[in-house]
């Protein structure tokens, strides 16, 4: 009896240890169980003829509600109110997975300018920074949204993204305006069945696409995969481009908290490295949205064998271009059109919230019935370079698709500019006014070639210049204005 009483008392000892040992272990399996959080990074980037800047902000005015701090200029009157439905270039940044607190993001700007955020932001020296939310499944009923209803914006809500709540906001979505150094030149000529496009810059430039506007509602598309540059940039000895750009540094003044004076806490280093990000796979022709039209039976020798670069030209000495081959001898309808790039991109990464969001863009920004326009996608580790992304928590997948919309490099309108404006010095009075008359139908992107026309020997021809730059300047009414919808342009 004694024995036995004696070794009862350790037994249940035993018991409650093993109690704490197993809700211990519970604890720390559970903190350390992987939680999926993808972040996906999507931006649009405007390039306006040789503008030094991507997005620059005397190009652009803002459709943002006016609760949404901007540096650019505000669209006034039924200006503002058409801007609801216009989309305007810029990033946004999607969460998706499980549900997380105590969050960061940061955007480092090394060079370039800030223009607007959303949620509201601390501007830190050249780092936009979001601290302290929360990713959530559904917002509490105290949150809002920042954006009116409708807006352009309104369809992200309509995914299963998480929302990222902070203080009395809840959105969607990250939101940043932003200009950029331009880290590529390209000039873009006609081809027979396509174009052939030269890209200067230090890195490959991958789908290049091409939107030619054919009248009632149809485009013709031209696309390549990748186009390298043919000539970088050169480097000096330690490495780094000739090329020096000092930082425009502005702040937005936040209409949350006042700016802790304590620096944030370290981010994530590992997402600085460009293996992080998603290298696309190869999309072949065959993956073309488009079933019903017929390939283009082209007749450029080599097409067919891959040989798509053409060789430089042994009589001038210059490199002639990738050819960017039209994709189907029919044109096809503006959903179409944007589809044509969307597939493309959906393997790289982004959800159908982020390829919808794509396709309404391209059709607002790049698919439009006055030129033809550009759009290529920037090299993820390039883009990495110029505008480094932190998260916190650790994302399990980190996907980037930053996209360059170029205007001002029509070949089939510049061509005629050409002619154009040796026109204005034509003998003829009645040649010379028809000239003028079409320069201002044609509107601001022929401004680069009459500028330069400005040196012309022909002071005739150098006073209507003049005469046209200062229209076009003064107008807001011209083509040019059209590419964003209304009154985006400025």
């Amino acid at each position: 009896m004694r024995t036995a009483a004696m070794s009862q008392p350790p037994s249940r000892w035993s018991n409650y240890l093993l109690v704490l040992w197993l809700v211990l272990m519970s604890s720390i399996l559970s903190a350390d169980e992987p939680k999926s959080l993808t972040v996906r990074d999507v931006s649009f980037l405007l390039q306006v003829g040789a503008d030094g800047r991507l997005n620059q902000s005397e190009k652009i005015g803002t459709g943002l509600p006016v609760g949404v701090a901007s540096r650019r200029p505000r669209l006034l009157g039924k200006l503002s109110e058409a801007s609801q439905a216009v989309p305007q270039p810029l990033g946004i940044i999607t969460f998706e997975g499980s549900a997380a607190t105590d969050c960061e993001a940061s955007l480092q700007l090394i060079s370039g300018k800030h223009f607007a955020h959303l949620p509201p932001a601390e501007v830190r020296n050249t780092r936009i920074l979001w601290p302290t939310f929360d990713l959530v499944k559904s917002p509490p009923a105290t949150q809002t949204s920042a954006l009116g209803e409708p807006h352009w914006l309104s369809p992200l809500k309509q995914g299963n993204r998480l929302t990222v709540s902070h203080d009395t906001h809840a959105e969607s979505f990250l939101l940043y305006d932003l200009s950029l150094k331009r880290t590529h030149q390209l000039s873009i000529v006609t081809a027979e069945d396509g174009y052939r496009v030269v890209v200067t810059g230090k890195s490959e430039v991958h789908d290049v696409t091409v939107f030619r506007p054919m009248g009632d509602g149809q485009w013709m598309v031209a696309h390549v995969d990748v186009i390298t540059p043919n000539n970088p940039p050169s480097k000096s000895k330690g490495g780094k481009t000739n090329e020096t750009e000092t930082i425009e540094e502005v702040a937005i003044p936040s209409r949350d908290v006042p700016v802790p004076a304590e620096t944030p806490k370290t981010l994530n280093p590992n997402l600085d490295q460009p293996e992080d990000l998603v290298v696309p796979p190869t999309v072949t022709e065959a993956d073309l949205p488009i079933k019903d039209l017929e390939p283009i039976d082209d007749g450029v020798p080599g097409l067919n064998a891959g040989e798509d670069d053409a060789p430089p030209n042994t009589e001038t000495g210059r490199d002639d271009g990738t050819l960017v081959p039209y994709l189907t001898k029919k044109s096809v309808t503006a959903t179409e059109a944007a589809e044509v790039l969307t597939q493309r991109l959906e393997p790289l990464g982004l959800g159908d919230v982020e390829v919808a969001y794509v396709a309404r863009m391209l059709q607002a920004l790049a698919i439009t019935p006055e030129q033809t326009v550009v759009v290529y996608r920037l090299d993820a580790g390039d883009y990495e370079e110029l505008l480094p992304l932190e998260v916190i928590p650790t994302p399990t997948r980190l996907v980037r698709v930053p996209l360059v919309i170029v205007y001002g490099q029509d070949p089939h309108v510049l061509g005629e500019v050409d002619a154009l404006i040796a026109q204005l010095g034509d003998p003829s009075w009645k040649a010379r006014e028809a000239a003028q008359a079409r320069l201002l139908e044609i509107g601001k992107a022929c401004a680069p070639k009459l500028t330069k026309a400005l040196d012309h020997s022909d002071l005739e021809l150098v006073m209507r210049v003049e005469q046209l730059l200062e229209v076009l300047e003064k107008s807001n009414d011209t083509p040019a204005n059209e590419f964003l919808g209304p009154g985006l342009f400025f």
